[in-house]
């Protein structure tokens, strides 16, 4: 688990859900792919889903945002252009 000054950079990200106009409130789920640098697990510049997002919601992510997972704390670098 990562100290709460420790983060993972999160580059080329695209915010994911489950959410459709009929999912429940408490049954939405939010997480993140992209590339991560400064992973304890996983080596630089690796493709990787994250588990889901315990803070963050897609209305306030941006470059220099910090999102949270069980596990992780990710700061974002640039949003992957679609």
């Amino acid at each position: 688990m990562m100290s709460g000054t420790d983060s993972v950079l999160l580059e080329d990200w695209v915010h994911r859900t489950n959410a459709t106009p009929y999912t429940a409130p408490e049954a939405v789920c939010e997480w993140m792919t992209g590339v991560v640098f400064g992973h304890p697990y996983h080596e630089d510049g690796a493709k990787v889903t994250t588990s889901a997002l315990t803070s963050g919601h897609r209305s306030q992510l941006a470059k220099g945002c910090k999102v949270t997972t069980i596990n992780t704390l990710y700061k974002l670098g640039h949003k992957k252009n679609l």
